[in-house]
């Protein structure tokens, strides 16, 4: 998702949520993993991996096997437009 601050209210200072007189952050979804083809299990790390040759930016997102058989590691990288 692409979550956006400037538009949600700061509840930093406020002593409860309950009156409902706030406004929730809005969000987007960029990616839904699950259209991938690919098993999803256990995906726990994400990061920025180095910029591509045409100046995009990739990203990392791994997953680890937790020392299981039945599982497996995986690292899926992608490529960020602007």
């Amino acid at each position: 998702y692409r979550a956006d601050p400037t538009l949600a209210t700061d509840v930093s200072r406020l002593d409860s949520l309950l009156d409902g007189s706030w406004l929730a952050m809005p969000k987007t979804l960029l990616l839904d993993f699950g259209t991938l083809g690919v098993a999803l299990d256990n995906f726990e790390a994400m990061g920025w991996g180095p910029d591509i040759a045409n100046g995009h930016r990739s990203l990392v997102v791994l997953s680890d096997d937790n020392f299981n058989p039945l599982q497996e590691t995986k690292a899926l990288v992608f490529e960020v437009l602007p």
